[in-house]
């Protein structure tokens, strides 16, 4: 398809385009405007019954507050009739007479209250169609009190299902009037359907409630809303002929609009075509990757600046060229001029090699990271049995991984003493007076302060009188010094401190953590290794000092066994001879039996002689 034809196609698809865009606007926007106003019509005439309930109510209110301070002000009567008599010194107030006024005052009250009802019950509106009911302010279910169209229901218990028809959720209207008057009288308004009184046809109807609290009342009134709907319905369908005239109308513009444009796009194709062709043939060549020559520049207009154009931009492609093949080739440093400050392809390749750099450089890093993590965790396994060769080993090879001048290790003791502290156990290239200060307590100094936090701090503004850095040329304060601790989780070991004529960078810093956890592990599995060796040490001992105290036992066990025989065979002499000895007893008692006998006997031939 040639030039011409594509532009007329795309001019009259552009103007098609834009007005179904502008009639689609315009639809849109009528049709929401036509809702919203259908709405407002429906809101306006909802609010304006709502409105009318209310004033309704209002003047059966009016009546039943008259009437009640007429009731207050009869009971005011008949409590000062009482008063005054029983106070009187010429009348006596018997108790039938008390009785009898309060009787006819319940009777007048009850009178009042029941020509109150009838008077409320003729209240109409609408032609007569309008009517109030009042019920009691009981719950869960109030019983009818007065009901205007419908007075056989008078001193029913409103419990019926067939009241659930509340339009919402289908609640019991009657209730739900109760609940509603009673939290908030401004906003008791009930839709619900009805039939009318003597038709089967269902309404819509909506009511207003009030809470009269002295008498405990719930007074209504309701007005259908139907006809609302009707009127609805009338405002809508005249909205959706006024919407369908406008479309009519608009859709008829547009097409002789579109029309229009369809002519003048097909003059202009005409002239133009002859001008871009030379342009789309070159362009063409150059999408091939031929040579192409420059455009001859004959017009002053924009297809002169588009042919100005192209010829920069042939410029510009040889040396996008150039410039990629040195960036292909790792070349990164190959200065490269933008065509312009609005150069997208070149400020493109510029953001390219800043990339490819910056790449390069996190490469750098990450393998800088592993390599060194790598390092130190196997220095860290081939020292985790000698603490003192592991805190030297891994500070000398930490200064000159970072490439840093000066650093010292501390860990902590006195921890099962209730003495803990810090106390320097390696040092790198410190002076004696720096090594002289081994005892740190929490809070003292830097690396007090970083027992405390257990946060790495890293100071660039260094005290001239914090530490120096000798060499062959003389002292200097360092640019940096960075003090980083060795915890891992919740036990912490210790710190290291570096200083450093260069400033750390990031991933340095970064190093120095990811060491510290390998080096606290380590740390960790050391002391383990050396209370392992301790407590191993203590239980040879006291396995050998068990041997030789069960060594003793069985040779005292033996001579206890040996006396136990010994004591064994003296019971049984022992026994034999008390045997013995019971045996001699036996015959020298009887031996005396017998002689205390003959004692008897003498004496008594004694005694008689």
């Amino acid at each position: 398809m040639g030039l011409r034809k594509q532009l007329s196609g795309f001019t009259v698809m552009l103007l098609s385009i834009l007005i179904l865009s502008l009639a689609s606007v315009a639809v849109v926007s009528i049709v929401k405007k036509g809702r919203e106003d259908v709405a407002k019509f429906e809101r306006e005439q909802y609010k304006q019954i709502r409105g009318r309930l209310k004033d309704l109510v209002e003047i059966a209110l009016t009546m039943v507050d008259q009437r009640y301070e007429q009731m207050e002000n009869q009971s005011w009567l008949a409590g000062y009739i009482r008063e005054e008599m029983i106070k009187g010194d010429s009348l006596t107030m018997t108790w039938s007479n008390m009785q009898l006024l309060d009787t006819y005052g319940n009777l007048a009250r009850e009178k009042l209250t029941q020509d109150l009802l009838d008077e409320v019950s003729k209240l109409r509106y609408d032609g007569g169609n309008g009517y109030f009911w009042i019920t009691n302010d009981r719950l869960p279910y109030p019983t009818m009190v007065m009901h205007a169209a419908k007075p056989q229901n008078n001193g029913k218990v409103m419990s019926d299902e067939k009241y659930n028809v509340e339009k919402k959720e289908g609640r019991n209207i009657y209730s739900y009037r109760v609940r509603l008057s009673r939290m908030n009288a401004d906003t008791a308004y009930i839709e619900y359907t009805m039939n009318k009184p003597g038709e089967d046809k269902v309404y819509t109807k909506m009511s207003y409630s009030y809470w009269y609290e002295p008498f405990g009342w719930v007074i209504s009134t309701g007005i259908y809303t139907d006809q609302v709907q009707e009127e609805v319905i009338a405002y809508q369908a005249g909205v959706d002929e006024q919407l369908r005239r406008t479309m009519v109308i608009f859709f008829g513009t547009a097409g002789v609009l579109l029309l229009l444009g369809a002519l003048l796009s097909m003059r202009f194709g005409r002239r133009l075509s002859k001008a871009v062709v030379a342009v789309q043939e070159r362009l063409k060549r150059l999408s091939l990757g031929q040579e192409v020559e420059a455009v001859p520049i004959v017009r002053s207009d924009e297809l002169g600046d588009m042919s100005k154009s192209l010829n920069d931009l042939l410029g510009g492609v040889k040396s996008y060229t150039e410039f990629a093949k040195a960036i292909g080739e790792g070349e990164l440093e190959t200065s490269f001029t933008p065509l312009s400050e609005e150069d997208v392809l070149g400020q493109a390749l510029l953001e390219m090699r800043e990339s490819l750099a910056e790449s390069r450089e996190q490469r750098r890093i990450q393998t800088w990271l592993a390599e060194g993590t790598a390092r130190f965790g196997e220095l860290l396994n081939q020292n985790s049995q000698n603490l003192d060769s592991l805190t030297h080993v891994v500070l000398q090879e930490m200064i000159k991984y970072l490439n840093v001048n000066q650093g010292a290790l501390y860990l902590v003791e006195g921890r099962e003493n209730n003495d803990e502290h810090l106390r320097q156990v390696a040092a790198y290239a410190y002076n004696r007076q720096k090594k002289a200060n081994q005892r740190i307590n929490p809070g003292e100094g830097l690396n007090g302060q970083c027992m405390l936090e257990r946060e790495t701090l890293y100071i660039t503004d260094i005290p001239k009188d914090f530490v120096n850095i000798t060499s062959g040329l003389g002292n200097a304060n360092p640019r940096c010094v960075v003090i980083f601790p060795i915890h891992n989780n919740e036990d912490f070991f210790g710190t290291i401190e570096m200083a450093s004529f260069n400033l750390l960078q990031p991933h340095e810093l970064t190093f120095m953590e990811k060491t510290s956890e390998l080096l606290a592990n380590a740390l960790h599995t050391a002391r383990a290794n050396q209370t392992t060796s301790e407590l191993l040490a203590k239980t040879q001992n006291m396995t050998e000092e068990l041997r030789a105290q069960e060594e003793e036992l069985r040779q005292n066990q033996e001579e206890l066994q040996a006396t136990h025989e010994e004591m064994r065979r003296k019971q049984q002499d022992l026994e034999v001879q008390n045997t013995d000895l019971i045996r001699k007893c036996d015959a020298l008692e009887a031996q005396n039996r017998e002689l205390a006998i003959k004692l008897e006997i003498i004496e008594s031939s004694e005694n008689a002689a």
